[in-house]
């Protein structure tokens, strides 16, 4: 190589200096712009929304909430069927001592009768089939 085609170092640091060819400057298309601004755009939105939002609803409140009604429990002093019904349901008060429905505690039904004499007299009559059986197979075998 030439010696004279060499650049000596401020002959370099003054050519960096002024660009022969211009500035280079990179184009973008247009969609490329407007994907840059919708997730500019959302991402604004989410940090408004993150700052500036209500979550959840509440207010502070003095005082305590008390039912128009006393709520009652009313159960029955034994297991059974209700038979008839005394009261409507909203309809006038009821006071103390009466009745709001009628319930049965005997084990019978209109249909069948006394179920508990019905229940007697089927369990008598499969003793008695299993007594037959234990006979007819003792005199099997």
């Amino acid at each position: 190589m030439q010696q004279d085609s060499l650049l000596s170092r401020q002959e370099a640091i003054d050519a960096q200096k002024t660009p022969s060819q211009g500035t280079v400057r990179l184009a973008t298309s247009d969609s490329h712009q407007v994907w840059e601004l919708t997730t500019a755009g959302i991402a604004a939105a989410i940090l408004v929304w993150l700052f500036a939002g209500y979550y959840t609803g509440s207010e502070h409140v003095a005082g305590s909430l008390v039912p128009q009604a006393d709520p009652l429990t009313v159960t029955a002093r034994s297991a059974g069927t209700v038979t008839s019904i005394a009261v409507a349901e909203g309809g006038a008060a009821v006071h103390a001592g009466e009745a709001l429905l009628t319930v049965s505690d005997d084990h019978s039904s209109a249909t069948v009768g006394d179920s508990s004499a019905v229940i007697r007299t089927w369990l008598a009559l499969r003793e008695q089939l299993n007594a037959d059986m234990l006979v007819a197979f003792d005199q099997s075998g």
